[in-house]
C-alpha cells in the first residue's frame, strides 16, 4: 500500500512537512510505503531538489507524459530510454528505492501533433520498457481508459488556470477509448500487451 503526498516545491518547507508526515504515519502504520508524487520533467530539471524531497520516501512516485514543449507529441518510443533513466536516478539519488508510475499517458490529438496510431505505438513501448524493469517498477497506472468529455476538460482548464488549445486537446485525448466509449487503436494494443505482460509475470 502506498500513501501519495502531492506537495508544492516551495523552498525548504515541503521536505520538512513531508518528513514529519512520514514519521507520523510510520509510527502508526509501519507497513505503509510512502512517497511524494513528482513529474518526470521535475526529476530531469531538479534532480537534487527531488532527491532531497524524497529523503524520507520508500518509493519514488512519478507521473509520466513524454511530451515536447507545448503539449506536443514527441517520441512514442521514449519509455524505452526513460524507464531505465528513472531506475538509474533512483539508484543514484534515492537509495535505489522502487519506482512507482502513478500516471503514464500520451494524447492522440492531432492538435498535439499525435494520432491514434502514435498513441498505440506509445502503449506498446510502455509495456516493452516495463517488462524489462518489472522488478524495479512494481506499479504502473496507465492514464486514461476513457477520454474526458469536453465539459470536464474545460473544468480542468479552469482548475489549472491554463486555457490553451493544445492543453485542452491533451486533456481530452488521453484515453484508450473516446468519451463515448469508442475504442481507439491503442485499446487493442493495450489489451494485447497487458495479456503478454501478465503471461510473462512469474
Amino acid at each position: 500500500m502506498f500513501i501519495w503526498a502531492i506537495i508544492p516545491m516551495s523552498g525548504r518547507l515541503s521536505p520538512l512537512f513531508y518528513e514529519a508526515a512520514a514519521r507520523y504515519a510510520r509510527e502508526r502504520a509501519p507497513w505503509l510505503q510512502m512517497g511524494v508524487t513528482v513529474t518526470y520533467g521535475g526529476v530531469q530539471a531538479f534532480p537534487e531538489e527531488i532527491a532531497a524531497l524524497n529523503a524520507a520516501s520508500d518509493v519514488l512516485i512519478i507521473t509520466y507524459y513524454p511530451l515536447a514543449e507545448g503539449f506536443e507529441g514527441h517520441n512514442p518510443a521514449a519509455p524505452e530510454a526513460d524507464f531505465p533513466f528513472m531506475i538509474r536516478y533512483a539508484d543514484q539519488y534515492v537509495r535505489g528505492v522502487p519506482v512507482v508510475l502513478q500516471e503514464v499517458g500520451y494524447p492522440s490529438g492531432e492538435v498535439n501533433r499525435s494520432s491514434e496510431s502514435e498513441q498505440a505505438e506509445f502503449v506498446r513501448h510502455v509495456f516493452a520498457a516495463w517488462s524489462n524493469q518489472r522488478e524495479r517498477i512494481p506499479f504502473l497506472n496507465y492514464f486514461l481508459l476513457h477520454d474526458f468529455n469536453e465539459q470536464l476538460c474545460h473544468a480542468f482548464e479552469e482548475y489549472y488556470g491554463l486555457t490553451n488549445e493544445r492543453f485542452f486537446s491533451f486533456l481530452c485525448t488521453l484515453g484508450l477509448l473516446t468519451a463515448d466509449g469508442t475504442p481507439k487503436a491503442s485499446f487493442a494494443v493495450f489489451a494485447e500487451s497487458a495479456a503478454q505482460f501478465m503471461a510473462a509475470t512469474p
